[in-house]
């Protein structure tokens, strides 16, 4: 997200939250940085779960320890609705001329594939969180 988007008052967490972010995720090998649990695949994977109620965006719920954690839960609810506008607008462009069946799905980021949707087994059949996996 742009940081126009950002509350003034949460710029500093959206910094630091940016910076764990490219420390630990975003800036690794894009294709070649796979999870030990090999069904996983690669752990820089975005995934897409389509259901007859829409779509959703996936991610993985890291145990972090962070002094900010209050600012940071506070931030997300915040950026959680602005979020639901940006896959409404997304879904618009890439998907709704393809439907996609109910599912889970990874955005490819594979330039040799062709495709922009993956199937994929779903995140939950494959580890066991003790939390929501759901962003």
């Amino acid at each position: 997200m742009d940081e126009k988007l950002i509350p003034v008052k949460y710029l500093k967490v959206h910094r630091n939250l940016m910076d764990l972010r490219h420390k630990t995720v975003a800036h690794l090998d894009a294709l070649n940085f796979h999870a030990d649990e090999t069904e996983i695949g690669n752990l820089n994977q975005i995934r897409l779960k389509s259901t007859k109620f829409g779509y959703e965006i996936i991610g993985f719920v890291l145990p972090l320890n962070i002094l900010e954690i209050q600012e940071m839960k506070t931030l997300v609810a915040i950026l959680i609705e602005k979020t639901a506008y940006q896959l409404d607008k997304f879904t618009k462009r890439y998907v709704t001329i393809n439907p996609l069946k109910p599912g889970e799905y990874i955005v490819n980021i594979d330039p040799h594939k062709p495709e922009l949707f993956l199937p994929t087994k779903p995140i939950a059949e494959i580890i066991k969180v003790t939390g929501p996996v759901s962003s």
